[in-house]
């Protein structure tokens, strides 16, 4: 957790979850999810690899209620659009949810 000031100096708070490491294709990709909750509520996702990959976010409607797993799921969505092909996506996200549940101890369905 992460406290800042944001342009009219009110602190608000940002959540920078434990990064994930997940191995495709025989190559180690490290995912970074950020969310904060202020309005209107953002989810962002870095993907690196050897460099930086891709950075997305996803933002809630004012009238949407904010959810980090939806969040999670659209910005990882867009950042992998953004640096893989189709085959590789499928992998990454079989690699992703493997990795969720190793975490979370749910089973995910993607």
């Amino acid at each position: 957790m992460s406290i800042r000031l944001d342009e009219n100096g009110d602190s608000h708070s940002a959540y920078i979850e434990k990064p994930m490491t997940l191995r495709v294709e025989g190559k180690e990709y490290t995912i970074t999810f950020g969310h904060e909750a202020k309005c209107p509520a953002i989810t962002i996702c870095i993907v690196r690899g050897d460099s930086l990959l891709s950075k997305q976010i996803a933002a809630c409607s004012p009238e949407d209620t904010f959810s980090r797993t939806v969040g999670r799921k659209i910005s990882l969505a867009r950042a992998i659009w953004h640096a893989f092909p189709r085959e590789q996506r499928k992998a990454f996200w079989q690699a992703y949810w493997r990795e969720r549940e190793k975490r979370t101890g749910k089973k995910w369905v993607a």
